[in-house]
């Protein structure tokens, strides 16, 4: 049986995730597991990586990582912070935000330039995420609040979810021959 996006996101909601965990999580310990994984697409690390320093700028707390192998690949990254659906709205440079969906505010992060943080090279974790699914054998979501994002390839589906996500909740799929494996 397929592992599926959603019982992932569940298990981590309710605390219940057996998958293997990173602690802590750094640039290192990132770059490490990549090694040791044997992971050689350069795009997948950016996209880690991107996606760990908007957690640990942006989390309350340190991000947890979580990560299972085989012929698919699991990656799941969650902070604790006050969550996308709160940090879009603040960005003076988006006047359109207000009164938004979670999940409407979710689909916006994922598009260039939303949640840059003004540093060059910077907050493009979400944007870099989408492209990467958008151009692999992928799938991913963003959950924040009581709602999320699905990519799969070029289609987005909004969700909501009984419970707060109590943070940012980032998952992404991969088969193992997309990342050269």
């Amino acid at each position: 049986m397929a592992i599926s996006l959603q019982s992932i996101l569940d298990q981590i909601i309710n605390g219940s995730i057996s998958m293997s965990q990173v602690d802590p999580i750094t640039d290192q310990t990132l770059f490490d597991l990549m090694a040791s994984l044997n992971i050689k697409s350069q795009d997948l690390l950016i996209v880690l990586e991107e996606l760990l320093m908007n957690s640990m700028e942006h989390g309350n707390s340190s991000p947890t990582f979580f990560y299972s192998t085989g012929e698919v690949l699991f990656f799941v990254l969650r902070d604790k912070g006050m969550g996308i659906h709160e940090n879009i709205p603040q960005n003076p440079r988006l006047s359109d935000t207000k009164g938004k969906s979670t999940t409407s505010i979710l689909r916006l992060a994922l598009e260039e330039g939303i949640t840059g943080t003004g540093t060059v090279g910077r907050g493009m974790g979400l944007f870099y995420l989408s492209k990467f699914v958008s151009e692999h054998d992928a799938e991913a979501i963003v959950a924040s609040n009581q709602g999320y994002i699905h990519q799969n390839r070029h289609q987005f589906l909004e969700h909501t979810t009984a419970n707060d996500t109590g943070g940012t909740i980032v998952i992404l799929k991969v088969k193992a021959s997309e990342v050269g494996l």
